[in-house]
């Protein structure tokens, strides 16, 4: 849930939807290929992550979507998820073999 109260979920393993003030509408689509996902996290701006078993998927409060991660280009396992935010914005993400990742808000890996 977002500080204003935004709730974020997935709907069906590929509809990004949020509910605010009794409404929802779809904010994203997952890549349907993905099958599934592990876990969904808000950044201060607004920002939507979504783990999914390969890839963390950033949705800008604008709607765009970009890949912020993939397990097979940082050495993690697939099964990505959980995936938390921190207050500065730095994306924490796990994978299959307990191990944590964090992404910078630039990007960088660590």
């Amino acid at each position: 849930m977002a500080p204003n109260g935004d709730m974020f979920m997935i709907v069906g393993s590929v509809d990004g939807v949020k509910v605010s003030g009794g409404q929802v509408t779809k904010f994203g689509l997952l890549d349907p290929a993905a099958q599934g996902f592990g876990g969904i996290a808000i950044a201060s701006d607004g920002s939507v992550f979504v783990a999914t078993p390969s890839t963390v998927v950033k949705f800008a409060p604008d709607g765009t979507r970009s890949d912020v991660l993939t397990a097979a280009g940082s050495g993690l396992s697939t099964s990505l998820g959980p995936i938390v935010v921190d207050a500065a914005d730095n994306v924490y993400v796990a994978d299959g073999l307990r191990r944590v990742t964090r992404v910078a808000p630039d990007g960088r890996t660590r």
